[in-house]
C-alpha cells in the first residue's frame, strides 16, 4: 500500500484551483459516494464528475480509493472492476468509535483518497468524505431555473446579455465551458456569453455531510 501512495503522489499533476467555474480543462469537478453514509453491511459506490480540455464532461469510475488515514482502511474493497466501501460489524464500528475517542452510536467520519485516469500516466487525485456507521443519502437535484425558466435537457442562450442561474440550495458551484460567470460559487450567478459557442453549463449541489448531486446540460449561445 504505502508503494502505491508513493507512485501515486510522484505521478500526480499540480492541482485545478477549486474556485475555478471554466469546464474546458482537464480536471476532476465533483466525486460522489453513493450512499454517502453506511451502516454495518451496506455498500457505497463511487463515481466522479470529470471535465477535459475539448471535450464533454464524463462520469467515470476511479482507478484507484484508499482511506489510508483511517482505522477502518479495510472497509475500501475492489470488486471485479470497481471500487466500493461496505460497511464494517458493528463490533469493529465500535472499536473505531472508542480509538478515534467519538461517543457510542456517533458517525465516524470515512476520508477518501480518490484517483481518476492511469496510475502509470497522468492522472487526477482528490478527496472525498463519507461517514460510517451512519445511513444517509444524496440530496436531490434542487429547484433550479435559467433565464427565468426551469431548464429542459438542452439549453439555448442568447449572445451578448446577462442570463441568471438560480438554485434552490445553499452550498452551489455552477461550471461553464461557454462565456463567462460571475458568483460562480453562490446559489444566485450570472452567465454571459458575447459570441456563438457550443459547450455545456454544471451545477453542482453539496449537502455539507458528504452528499453531491449534479447536473450536466447541453449549451448553445447564439
Amino acid at each position: 500500500m504505502k508503494c502505491l501512495m508513493l507512485m501515486l503522489a510522484a505521478c500526480a499533476p499540480a492541482p485545478v484551483e477549486p474556485e475555478a467555474w471554466q469546464l474546458d480543462q482537464d480536471r476532476v469537478i465533483a466525486v460522489r459516494v453513493s450512499p454517502p453514509g453506511i451502516l454495518a453491511g451496506e455498500h457505497a459506490t463511487i463515481d466522479g464528475l470529470v471535465a477535459h480540455a475539448g471535450g464533454p464532461t464524463t462520469i467515470e469510475t476511479p482507478s484507484a480509493v484508499t482511506a489510508a488515514g483511517s482505522p477502518l482502511f479495510e472497509a475500501v474493497n475492489f470488486l471485479f472492476d470497481h471500487y466500493e466501501v461496505i460497511g464494517p460489524d458493528d463490533a469493529t464500528l465500535a472499536g473505531a468509535r472508542t480509538e478515534l475517542g467519538l461517543a457510542a452510536g456517533a458517525p465516524i467520519p470515512f476520508p477518501l483518497a480518490v484517483f481518476f485516469g492511469p496510475l502509470s500516466g497522468d492522472h487526477f487525485n482528490t478527496h472525498k468524505d463519507m461517514w460510517l456507521g451512519e445511513a444517509d443519502a444524496n440530496p436531490g437535484l434542487p429547484a433550479l431555473t435559467i433565464d427565468g425558466v426551469q431548464p429542459t435537457a438542452s439549453l439555448g442562450v442568447a449572445v451578448g446579455r446577462d442570463i441568471a442561474l438560480v438554485a434552490d440550495a445553499d452550498t452551489v458551484r455552477w461550471l461553464s465551458s461557454c462565456g463567462t460567470l460571475r458568483d460562480d460559487d453562490q446559489p444566485n450567478a450570472i452567465l454571459r456569453v458575447d459570441e456563438a459557442c457550443n459547450g455545456e453549463l454544471v451545477v453542482v449541489v453539496r449537502d455539507g455531510r458528504g452528499g453531491t448531486v449534479w447536473q450536466v446540460w447541453s449549451l448553445a449561445a447564439e
